[in-house]
C-alpha cells in the first residue's frame, strides 16, 4: 500500500513496513507524515514526529492501562539487549509471576514470545517510549 499511495519504491516501502512492526495505527502515522515530507527530508528525520504521535495519541494511554507488575515486566525486556527470557527473569523481583504476566502481555499484544526462549516488544519504539516515560 506504501507503493501505491505514497508512491515510493518497494525498498522505501520496507523500510517503512519495517517501522511499523504490522501497528496499524503506527502505520497510518508514518504514512501521513511521509507523505507531507519535504523533498529534502529523509525517514530519520520524521522519527521524532512519529514518536511524539505514538507516545502522545497511543502509547501514553497503553502504558496507563497497564498494573505495576505489567510495567515492571515491561522494564525489564527493556533491559535487556535481545529479550532473552532468563535475563528478563534475572531482572524480575518475583520470577514466578513470569509465566502470569507473559501470557496477560501477550493477550494484550503488547508483547511476543513466539521465537523459544525470546521476548520481544511488538509495538514500534515502544522500547524508546519505556527509557523515555516508562518511570514516572
Amino acid at each position: 500500500m506504501y507503493c501505491k499511495l505514497l508512491g515510493v519504491d518497494e525498498k522505501v516501502a520496507i523500510s517503512l513496513t519495517k517501522l511499523t512492526n504490522e501497528y496499524a495505527y503506527a502505520y497510518q502515522v508514518l504514512g501521513s507524515l511521509y507523505f507531507r515530507k519535504k523533498e529534502n527530508e529523509k525517514l530519520e528525520d520524521l522519527l521524532p514526529e512519529f514518536d511524539r504521535i505514538l507516545f502522545k495519541d497511543s502509547y501514553d494511554l497503553i502504558w496507563r492501562s497497564l498494573t505495576e507488575n505489567e510495567k515492571d515486566f515491561i522494564r525489564c525486556i527493556c533491559r535487556t539487549k535481545d529479550g532473552k527470557a532468563e535475563e528478563v527473569k534475572n531482572y524480575m523481583n518475583n520470577s514466578n509471576s513470569y509465566s502470569v504476566l507473559r501470557a496477560r502481555l501477550m493477550n494484550k499484544h503488547i508483547i511476543d514470545g513466539e521465537k523459544r526462549g525470546y521476548l520481544m516488544i511488538k509495538l514500534p519504539r515502544f522500547k524508546e517510549f519505556v527509557d523515555l516515560w516508562g518511570d514516572i
